[in-house]
């Protein structure tokens, strides 16, 4: 069954079967996309599956593709089938951006305007909250290049040349966070680690700030794997992996689950005591929502 929804005052189609759809698509001059994109007020994408998706868009769509520029750094999580970089910024506010993942020793992000929806040039980026101003550098060409790893999650503003203007946070990860990596084990909060192929398994350290339930609070280290488990389910012998990666060593650590509320995860290198990721208390994981807040 193929279902519409209401665009911008437009009527509701019946339900269509077989090439029905795409007539009425064409008749009304609707895009398909078969990379599929996050429902918006002028946007609306199906729960496709890895095989094809569709996505329709109306006059107000404004799209921007944000890539890395220049990619070094592949990890094994990456499917180019699921991943889209087209994103609708149409709706975004200060409180309320688009959101990017990207991985964190990818540091230059290259911002471009579609040719979907309302066509237009970017004017100016601005990073919002940065006061070191020398730790990300932008160009006239919409290249950002991160300087300093400390900055993990930031919000950007685009301003086109109508003065319209857009936001995203770009969401900068080194660390890939799950309670259910592992079948059949339920009782631990495991941390994909991601680190350059210099480095080795020795030299990281992963210290968690745990909060528990009864709202107590314990620093401890999260302990490394004697295997690693893919982000596919496989499981690797040994505590580091380059499977399906590029230029990268993945580590998997853990921590119990045992009465936790939240955990913040920092990486540090203990070559140097510098540390690789995780600004503030750390990466956050919610095991109340059993998902990541960058």
């Amino acid at each position: 069954e193929f279902c519409y929804k209401e665009i911008d005052e437009l009527i509701n189609a019946q339900n269509l079967e077989g090439t029905g759809q795409l007539e009425w698509l064409r008749e009304n001059n609707y895009t398909i996309d078969p990379c599929g994109a996050n429902c918006t007020s002028n946007s609306i994408a199906t729960n496709g599956d890895r095989a094809f998706r569709l996505t329709i868009y109306n006059n107000n769509y404004q799209s921007f593709t944000l890539q890395a520029d220049g990619t070094t750094y592949k990890t094994n999580a990456d499917d180019p089938i699921l991943t889209n970089n087209n994103m609708d910024l149409s709706d975004t506010t200060a409180n309320k951006p688009a959101e990017m993942n990207a991985f964190l020793l990818n540091d230059t992000i290259k911002i471009t305007p579609d040719n979907l929806g309302s066509i237009c040039t970017i004017s100016s980026i601005n990073a919002l909250n940065v006061p070191n101003t020398d730790a990300i550098v932008i160009n006239d060409s919409g290249k950002i290049e991160f300087k300093s790893n400390y900055y993990n999650n930031v919000t950007f503003k685009i301003v086109t040349n109508d003065k319209e203007e857009y936001f995203v946070k770009i969401n900068r990860y080194n660390t890939l966070i799950s309670d259910s990596l592992v079948p059949g084990i339920s009782d631990k909060i495991f941390a994909n680690i991601y680190y350059d192929t210099t480095l080795n398994p020795e030299n990281l350290e992963v210290r968690v700030k745990v909060v528990y339930k009864n709202g107590s609070t314990e620093i401890k280290d999260a302990v490394l794997s004697d295997k690693t488990y893919l982000p596919n389910g496989d499981k690797k012998p040994g505590t580091y992996t380059e499977d399906g990666c590029t230029n990268l060593k993945m580590s998997t650590f853990y921590i119990s689950s045992s009465n936790v509320a939240d955990a913040y995860f920092t990486v540090i290198n203990k070559t140097d005591s510098t540390i690789l990721s995780g600004s503030g208390y750390g990466l956050h994981y919610s095991v109340a929502q059993r998902k990541t807040i960058y």
